[in-house]
């Protein structure tokens, strides 16, 4: 993984007209979304991207005018923080993340989340293999950890922290840094981690095991449209699972091991 995103601003008109049937709703949704490898390639590729896709072009079907940019993370989370952006993608959530922890990263509320169709699983930290393996924040509080500007991390490691912590662009170079001895861990989501490993010839590093809960979909303002877009989009998402195309989506994917295969 690079980092949760790459690229630069660019609106994409949605094509399809609101269906006959559906009652034209005329509410504009400005949306964006971003790189998670893995999962959303690039600006339309991947597994992620389909599915994303699938959604809103329902949501045009209801009437609903969206606008779409493809843009870097950090852009994305600031534009949601700002307002900017009614509705943004695929934004992780961390289990049991209180209002403090959220105002910590910048965000004056807890954000409205859709149902998850991302499986980060949890946080690993990689080590050389001449060192520990580390399970947990604790172990990590006499070590020079690197993660990857963009992708969210467990709160208390967003500064002001007492962990001593680096980030870096791109999951590659914070697997050379700690290969190379120059920090002690690498922090990031497993299944990004080891998708990136796989591409690399290292071979003396390990990790602990994995901790914490992380899951991602579409992400809402706390206010009623917020509200009404959440229930509006878990209705398609579970649609999209009765009629057969989330299943489809996922067929050309079966080796992903990111995205959540419904029951």
């Amino acid at each position: 993984m690079t980092k949760l995103v790459l690229g630069v601003a660019l609106t994409v008109p949605l094509f399809l007209a609101p269906s006959a049937s559906a009652e034209p709703k005329h509410t504009s949704i400005n949306f964006a979304y971003c790189v998670v490898d893995g999962f959303v390639e690039e600006e339309s590729t991947g597994v992620g991207y389909e599915l994303m896709r699938a959604v809103l072009d329902r949501l045009d079907d209801q009437g609903y005018d969206i606008d779409v940019s493809f843009v870097p993370a950090m852009r994305l989370l600031n534009g949601y923080k700002s307002k900017q952006y009614d509705m943004i993608y695929p934004i992780m959530k961390i289990k049991n993340f209180t209002l403090a922890s959220f105002q910590k990263w910048g965000f004056d509320h807890i954000p409205l989340y859709s149902r998850p169709l991302y499986a980060g699983g949890q946080f690993v930290i990689y080590t050389h293999v001449g060192d520990e393996r580390l399970h947990n924040l604790e172990s990590l509080k006499d070590k020079s950890t690197v993660v990857i500007a963009g992708a969210y991390i467990p709160v208390d490691l967003v500064p002001p922290t007492p962990y001593r912590v680096e980030r870096v662009e791109t999951g590659q170079q914070a697997f050379k840094m700690v290969d190379t001895g120059r920090v002690d861990a690498f922090l990031v989501h497993k299944g990004w981690g080891k998708s990136i490993l796989a591409e690399m010839e290292l071979d003396e590093l390990h990790h602990g095991k994995g901790f914490e809960d992380i899951r991602g979909g579409f992400i809402f303002q706390n206010n009623d449209m917020g509200e009404a877009l959440t229930a509006t989009v878990d209705q398609i998402i579970e649609d999209m699972i009765q009629d057969g195309t989330y299943a489809k989506i996922l067929s050309r994917y079966p080796d992903n091991n990111l995205v959540i295969r419904p029951d």
